[in-house]
């Protein structure tokens, strides 16, 4: 099975991205993304195979001095995958490449699948995957609309086995709450 390196949106700005799922998910079969019991996120890094400990070290290294950060989304986009992927377009930001550059200073980027390697990774939040092929052009048409941008405070970075999602380690960003 696949492992992932993403930061997620445990707060209540993750509903800008959820609210996206209930509209595609009326253009798949089953709506995807709310039947992974797992929130709104970005995907940094993804392996076909690794040894956890070693995705688990290097999540807990790259994010033990990160705050929760603030990402703008301003336009839907999409994948022509087997199936079509649709998604939320971030302005990509300092932090965002800072997090994935540290991410593959400690992994070798050449262990990352193709898409998620330096130089072809699409900074992305996935709203449907699976949409059917008769709702196609009409998912398509959707992501050509202007969208009222929105903002998503994302405030917690784990790794994980998928599908389906088994978190391995996460950790919230920020100073730790020590007594």
């Amino acid at each position: 099975m696949p492992y992932a390196i993403s930061i997620k949106s445990q707060n209540k700005t993750a509903k800008a991205i959820s609210g996206f799922w209930t509209r595609f998910g009326a253009l798949e079969a089953e709506g995807s993304m709310a039947a992974l019991n797992y929130p709104p996120h970005i995907t940094l890094a993804r392996y076909d195979a690794i040894d956890e400990g070693l995705l688990s070290e290097t999540m807990q290294s790259s994010f033990e001095k990160i705050d929760p950060f603030t990402l703008r989304f301003e336009a839907l986009n999409y994948f022509e995958e087997p199936s079509l992927v649709i998604w939320a377009a971030p302005v990509f930001s300092t932090e965002l490449k800072n997090t994935q550059a540290e991410i593959n200073r400690r992994i070798d980027p050449a262990l990352c699948a193709p898409h998620y390697r330096p130089e072809n990774w699409v900074p992305h939040a996935t709203l449907a995957m699976s949409v059917t092929p008769s709702n196609k052009a009409a998912a398509i048409r959707l992501t050509k609309e202007t969208i009222s941008p929105f903002e998503v405070v994302f405030d917690v970075a784990d790794c994980a086995e998928f599908y389906p999602v088994r978190v391995i380690k996460e950790c919230r960003l920020g100073p730790s709450e020590q007594s």
